[in-house]
């Protein structure tokens, strides 16, 4: 049974798009504020379902560093997390004022209710957290980011042998780490804060660690600024929004924002670095006990650092709109009222045909091969969430055509409704490879919400993303009080082939101006209305049948097959009215396969046959000559016509 009402967090149940990657955080929490932007920053990743978060560790001794970190994983809803901090070596607690280190101190004693460490000194050693995480993932998995003091690494290198794992620490790393992401760079040299404060554990650490290790610059952290969204965020408890807007106003970037060195090295560590980043590779070192760096350019090294690829201004939005969306529920797209999917024995959960149909010789192969195709399906509902996060993967890399945009055959659309305007566009999701794309649309609270899904190719995972404890409602019965669907079986042009976006197929068109749920069964190139077709398009129980199959068809295809498929549909669903339309023509008033199929009819009506109708391309093109992209597939302007035109046909044989 479906659930209509907000859902706990499933991120870790939900099918992710990618495997997630395994996280370990370490963070320092001390002197200056983006870790917790940073952490933020996770949780929201992880929300996602693009990673898992394997364990939360502090590099500072007898600090409330363990204590703040606690209360943000408790606020995304993971109080729960393994934690750990460095019980040794480094840097122990500040102890004079500053304004970081206050804000710190201030949470922990607001949110005491939820620190299970205030400081370090109950807290795990991170030794034993760390080698208890490593030692139970598979080999070659975990990424370790770090955003602090490279103390805790070095000190797992140094661990021997134990109970938990026979290997020392260096080679349970080799074993079990790809990779480790760390802000702790002057690049190309120079002393960072970071590798600086505990000069010693960094110099060993870098020098000995066995995996790559990839590295934020300080200057390209200091040019990336965030924070000012999730500052003017609303709603009682959010220790994040409280400590970014006392420490923007402390530091005087209430409107600029903070540098995003840590929430950066996040990004790059979830999401790796070819996504946003180009990388120069050599050796990083320290040189000196004062903890100044030197970088050499080297092809066979195991240092990388990270550059500009995707423009900083960008990449700041990113991680700005990650810290920004709180606690989250992600519901996958099988728990949301789905429209135009007409059968449930499907292979694949968006398909638009049965899984009896694969093998079905008696069908050309092209019906099969589309049917995972989304076209015609769309998920509408109403909802209390001021935004949605939309995430979607498809099922071909393929994401255009030479004739049809990547939005059309692969993107989504969102439209709203008004009682002034009805539906209307709100946004498009555009679709920039196979897996993980993403569209963030604000509404309003209680708007319908219709989202169509990608025309020429198919969904293999979709979730959306909203506020946690948000409710998600299936729309009431249209106002046309049509619940039954019409069902169009026809060609590419129906398909959608060339709409620039979802919205604009000229069957969603119709659906929307005609107020009737639709399902669509376009195949591109595949609308030969073979006899066994006729079966499976009368299994839907719909309102209308409209048949639009002619450009597939020649003219002694349409003499064998177009009377014995309508009287075929008409004999198992006799009731229900049946469109035959002429196949769409810029460029001529009627055609020969048009005029066989108006004879057909015609014959049919003076059999006493009633609800059966011809649709001339009369009606469905101007002829101004710029409705195509080729002269056959129509273009949105195109598209706006054929919609309008069978929308009308519709409301006709309806009644409405």
């Amino acid at each position: 049974m479906k659930k209509w009402i907000a859902m706990a967090c499933v991120c870790a149940a939900s099918a992710a798009f990618s495997a997630p990657e395994k996280i370990i955080f370490d963070t320092d929490m001390y002197t200056d504020f983006d870790d917790v932007g940073a952490l933020a920053t996770l949780h929201a990743l992880a929300d996602a379902g693009e990673c898992e978060i394997l364990g939360t560790i502090a590099s500072t001794r007898g600090a409330p560093s363990i204590g703040m970190v606690e209360i943000i994983n408790d606020f995304y809803g993971r109080p729960n997390l393994p934690v750990g901090v460095n019980k040794e070596l480094g840097v122990g607690p500040y102890t004079k004022p500053q304004k970081s280190y206050d804000i710190y101190l201030d949470m922990v004693k607001k949110h005491a209710a939820v620190v299970k460490h205030q400081t370090s000194d109950t807290a795990p050693d991170a030794n034993e957290t760390y080698r208890k995480i490593l030692a139970a993932q598979p080999d070659n998995s975990v990424t370790i980011c770090s955003v602090g003091f490279t103390t805790n690494m070095r000190r797992l290198l140094e661990t021997k042998g134990d109970a938990v794992s026979p290997l020392n620490g260096k080679d349970l790393v080799a074993k079990k780490v790809k990779a480790w992401y760390a802000m702790a760079c002057r690049f190309p040299e120079g002393s960072e804060y970071n590798s600086a404060t505990d000069g010693e554990s960094s110099k060993i650490a870098f020098r000995d660690w066995p995996t790559p290790v990839y590295f934020l610059d300080w200057s390209y952290g200091v040019e990336v600024k965030c924070g000012v969204p999730v500052s003017r965020k609303g709603g009682a408890v959010n220790p994040v929004r409280d400590a970014f807007k006392r420490a923007l106003q402390d530091y005087n970037e209430v409107d600029k924002g903070h540098a995003a060195w840590d929430e950066v090295t996040v990004l790059a560590a979830v999401r790796g670095w070819q996504r946003y980043f180009n990388v120069e590779r050599g050796k990083f070192a320290i040189v000196d006990e004062k903890g100044k760096n030197t970088w050499t350019k080297d092809p066979n090294g195991n240092h990388y650092v990270l550059t500009v690829k995707t423009p900083k201004v960008e990449v700041g939005k990113i991680v700005d709109e990650l810290m920004a969306r709180g606690p989250m529920d992600w519901i996958d797209g099988k728990d949301l009222p789905l429209e135009g999917k007409a059968f449930q024995d499907v292979k694949r959960f968006y398909d638009r045909m049965p899984a009896s149909l694969e093998g079905n010789k008696n069908i050309n192969g092209g019906v099969w091969g589309q049917c995972h195709h989304t076209t015609g399906e769309s998920f509408r509902f109403s909802s209390d969430a001021p935004w949605l996060r939309l995430q979607w993967s498809l099922i071909g890399a393929g994401l255009s055509m030479n004739h049809m945009p990547a939005t059309g055959m692969s993107g989504i659309d969102v439209y709203g409704w008004t009682e002034k305007d009805g539906w209307r566009y709100r946004s498009t999701g555009r679709p920039v490879s196979q897996h993980n794309n993403e569209l963030t649309v604000w509404c309003a609270k209680g708007e319908p919400i219709q989202i169509y899904l990608p025309l020429y190719n198919g969904i293999s995972s979709f979730k959306m993303g909203v506020p946690k404890g948000t409710k998600i409602s299936p729309l009431p019965p249209r106002k046309s009080g049509v619940t039954k669907p019409v069902v169009f079986y026809g060609t590419s042009i129906t398909h959608g082939g060339c709409a620039s976006r979802p919205g604009m197929s000229w069957v969603n068109i119709a659906g929307r101006k005609a107020d009737v749920p639709i399902v669509n069964l376009g195949f591109s190139g595949s609308g030969r209305m073979e006899f066994d077709m006729a079966a499976y398009v009368a299994r839907i129980d719909a309102s209308c049948y409209v048949l639009d199959c002619l450009w597939n068809m020649g003219l002694d295809t349409v003499k064998a097959n177009f009377e014995p498929f309508v009287r075929e549909l008409r004999r198992l669903r006799p009731d229900v009215p049946i469109i035959c339309a002429e196949d769409c023509n810029t460029f001529h008033d009627t055609t020969e396969k048009g005029a066989v199929a108006k004879a057909v009819v015609e014959k049919l009506q003076a059999e006493g046959w009633k609800n059966i109708s011809f649709l001339p391309n009369t009606e469905q093109m101007t002829r101004d000559g710029e409705e195509t992209v080729d002269t056959c597939h129509p273009n949105d302007w195109g598209m706006m016509h054929m919609g309008d035109c069978f929308a009308k046909a519709i409301r006709k044989v309806l009644g409405l």
